[in-house]
């Protein structure tokens, strides 16, 4: 009779435990990913996780749906990037384990470089290139089906604002390599649709094709010239031909 129990009580375990495993990892998902303090949870994570300094005004939201992230800054010993807005929808699909990113969106996006001298101080600036590219490899594969980035300003240490584009879109996949995929580039003057693939290892191979049209500012008396492009090239960094 208790030979029979205690087989009972065997099987009973058996079959419970991988079930309350799978009930804990399926409330967790849920929680983290449908639920306002799952998402301030997870932005904590990033923030503690990334080296160098990041702070936002206001996060609001949860990733299923929609997480917000207000006055969003990045700052580092090379680089200072600030964003107006940030808007992220994911989910987590488990067969096979990946991330997909069904939309993000980043609105007024200012990057600041260092100033020669401290790039000096930081050390070759291949080194950190490459140190960069190594560091967006990931574990899962992440899906980005459609990314938007509006006014893209550059500057150098306190200078001028330089717009580099006003619209991006493009989809990606990201894990030991980034591939992106009808990449839409506007800027005043230049258009173009650019498809790329870059290795996340040395020697970090590249390759891009496109094409696009620069147009050139015309006057009452004399319309402005439209020189449409092609371009095609792969390789590695500092020796990639364009043709």
């Amino acid at each position: 009779m208790n030979r029979r129990r205690n087989i009972s009580v065997l099987k009973i375990a058996l079959i419970g435990l991988p079930l309350a495993l799978v009930l804990v990892l399926v409330s967790s998902a849920w929680w983290l990913l449908r639920t306002p303090s799952g998402g301030a949870w997870l932005w904590d994570r990033v923030k503690d996780g990334v080296a160098g300094s990041v702070h936002s005004s206001r996060v609001n939201g949860n990733l299923a749906s929609g997480f917000t992230i207000e006055d969003f800054e990045y700052l580092s010993e090379s680089v200072e990037l600030s964003v107006r807005q940030l808007e992220i929808q994911a989910a987590v699909s488990l067969w096979p384990l990946s991330i997909q990113v069904s939309s993000l969106v980043l609105r007024d996006m200012d990057i600041t470089s260092l100033s020669a001298g401290a790039a000096v101080d930081n050390g070759p600036g291949d080194v950190q290139i490459q140190s960069a590219l190594e560091a967006l490899r990931m574990p899962v594969v992440v899906y980005v089906h459609a990314a938007e980035i509006s006014h893209v300003t550059l500057r150098a240490d306190q200078g001028a604002p330089v717009i580099v584009a006003e619209l991006l879109s493009f989809s990606a996949v990201l894990d030991d390599r980034l591939v992106v995929e009808q990449l839409a580039f506007q800027t005043p003057g230049i258009e173009a649709r650019l498809d790329g693939r870059l290795a996340l290892e040395p020697p970090f191979a590249v390759s891009v094709a496109g094409q696009g049209r620069i147009e050139s500012q015309g006057s009452a008396s004399a319309p402005g010239l439209v020189f449409p492009f092609r371009l095609e090239s792969s390789g590695v960094p500092g020796n990639l031909p364009f043709t």
